[in-house]
């Protein structure tokens, strides 16, 4: 699907990486130009990766997206891992029979935004850092090299997007809660882990400015607007099972909750909450949640949107994910009673479905950034009319306010940004 919808032209937030390849083939790149913001973000990671594989391939977009896939391949390979070290708790009915439900959940095409934008990589490498960090701080035993390496996996998730800042507090609570650590080793885990937080988390913000927004959007309108807060958040959390209506979405995702709770207080009933498999699930749908909630804060002044945007439902997915093992775990548990095994069977079932259609509305909306997209690049390879060109040009390029006036392309950045493209041979002017 990726490579049949994959168009190998720039788009809107790609442009402003330009500049980096002209810093970069000037021999004037400094580690202060990746660190520097990109909105709320810091994207030290995708940057590089993108100069790196930029300078390798001519900027072939296609290229970034199969490493998007590569990057959701090991998601899902870390996640099957992950359960398959605890096959302890599955006794009755093998873990095997729910891997195609968290299939069809990682590589749904209801983010297809994520999956064709070559930007959009970092979601996939902030969720594949969190999940590793998170495996590495619930396994049986843990050492320091597994603490510096799930630290390590948080500063990439960190430097790759904004929400990655959330991993430090859920990790933090690992340690508190991990079952095999003894209360002497624990203190020293975390007072080490609150040390590379404090670190991770300040050089994050040394000199960090709010993003200037039109209209601004002050995190406190959450509070003022708690109704369609709720809203926004319940949104991005059941975009995963249905990408085209709000509603709906809203509607799954407080079910989703409530099936969620129901089964954390079983769990916690039946003494299984502190376990390793049952905390990393916990951890995964935390930072999920999490997520939901900051993004929902952050965009709640732009509006409640008419539909989820597709490329916020990666992160949610594994609160879904999470679901799913925390369902197939209590029929494992109550065997015996038929009508909790024919429930939690059918919840199972229903979320396979929603995630199945889901993935089939992101691929009908995908079909038609895909035709759009074709149709700018053909036209801007076909056409020899100056003004037909920067018609095509002001289509996919970033809107700013030239000349006083809102929304209206800025030419004189345009043509600076295609000089470094053609000078370079970058993108659709390569060989």
């Amino acid at each position: 699907m990726v490579a049949r919808y994959t168009v190998d032209i720039l788009s809107f937030d790609e442009w402003y990486l330009v500049p980096f390849f002209e810093k970069m083939f000037n021999h004037s790149l400094t580690i202060k130009d990746l660190w520097n913001q990109f909105n709320e973000h810091r994207l030290v990671f995708p940057i590089a990766t993108t100069l790196l594989m930029g300078r390798l391939t001519g900027w072939n977009l296609q290229y970034e997206t199969a490493l998007g896939v590569l990057f959701g391949l090991g998601i899902f390979i870390s996640l099957i891992y992950l359960l398959k070290g605890e096959n302890k708790y599955f006794k009755k009915y093998s873990i095997y029979l729910i891997f195609p439900t968290i299939s069809f959940l990682v590589f749904s095409f209801n983010q297809f935004e994520n999956w064709l934008w070559g930007i959009q990589k970092l979601i996939f490498m902030n969720l594949l850092s969190v999940t590793l960090g998170i495996i590495l701080l619930t396994r049986f035993s843990i050492t320091w090299r597994s603490v510096l390496l799930a630290a390590i996996f948080g500063i990439v998730a960190t430097y790759s997007f904004a929400s990655g800042l959330l991993y430090w507090p859920i990790a933090l609570a690992l340690f508190y809660l991990h079952p095999k650590i003894a209360k002497g080793l624990k203190i020293k885990w975390v007072t080490l882990w609150i040390t590379i937080s404090l670190l991770a988390l300040l050089s994050y913000f040394i000199g960090y400015s709010k993003p200037p927004y039109d209209p601004p959007i002050p995190m406190t309108l959450a509070l003022k607007h708690p109704v369609e807060y709720t809203k926004y958040a319940l949104m991005l959390l059941g975009s995963p099972l249905e990408i085209i209506h709000r509603d709906r979405a809203v509607i799954i995702a407080t079910l989703g909750l409530i099936t969620y709770f129901y089964l954390v207080y079983r769990l916690f009933k039946a003494k299984l909450a502190n376990t390793t498999l049952v905390l990393s699930q916990l951890a995964l749908s935390s930072y999920a949640i999490a997520n939901c909630l900051v993004t929902a804060a952050g965009r709640i002044g732009l509006g409640l949107p008419s539909r989820p945007a597709s490329r916020y439902v990666t992160i949610p997915e594994v609160f879904w994910t999470a679901t799913v093992v925390l369902l197939f775990l209590n029929i494992n548990m109550s065997a015996k009673n038929k009508i909790v095994t024919i429930f939690t069977t059918c919840a199972i079932a229903l979320i396979t479905v929603l995630s199945i259609n889901s993935s089939i509305q992101g691929t009908k909306v995908a079909l038609n950034r895909y035709t759009f997209l074709s149709d700018v690049r053909s036209g801007l390879l076909q056409s020899n009319s100056l003004d037909n060109q920067l018609r095509l040009w002001g289509y996919i390029y970033p809107r700013a306010n030239a000349n006083g006036l809102k929304q209206v392309t800025n030419i004189t950045q345009l043509n600076k940004d295609l000089y470094t493209l053609v000078k370079h041979r970058l993108s659709i002017f390569r060989n």
